[in-house]
């Protein structure tokens, strides 16, 4: 069993590294052993909810930028998808729908290709019925 030098020593540095006063005048061996191991609990106890403070801390940081990420990346594909879709207004009269083909004279045409009249044998009634078929598009 350790002396009441190397107790009281230990329970001071304890105290210090937690900021508790104390005072270990008039103490024996067997108060001064049940001080440190108090103080040994509580240092534990503090250590203990340190590392559980920055665990918390750094999982609300890394929830913070999944969500960051998640919003650049819906922001991106918002942007994309705009960018991919062409304006009502960058599209011909009649264009050919997207995943539709159509063998025209001028060959095959397909997925937001100009399709006029003329490029049928049987001209605007043929176009009229590729428009109502949903075939064609029309702007």
């Amino acid at each position: 069993m350790p002396s009441n030098a190397e107790y009281t020593k230990q329970a001071e540095e304890l105290a210090e590294e937690l900021g508790l006063e104390i005072s270990t005048e008039g103490l024996n061996n067997e108060k001064l052993d049940a001080l440190v191991s108090d103080l040994k609990a509580k240092k534990k106890d503090a250590d203990n909810k340190a590392a559980e403070d920055a665990q918390a801390k750094a999982a609300a940081e890394l929830e913070e930028k999944a969500k960051e990420d998640a919003a650049a990346a819906a922001l991106k594909a918002k942007k994309d998808a705009a960018a991919e879709e062409p304006d009502e207004d960058d599209k011909p009269p009649f264009y050919v729908k997207e995943g539709k083909a159509i063998t025209t004279k001028r060959g095959v045409l397909s997925d937001g290709d100009e399709i006029k009249a003329e490029d049928l044998p049987g001209g605007k009634k043929a176009l009229d019925a590729f428009v109502k078929s949903g075939h064609v598009g029309k702007n």
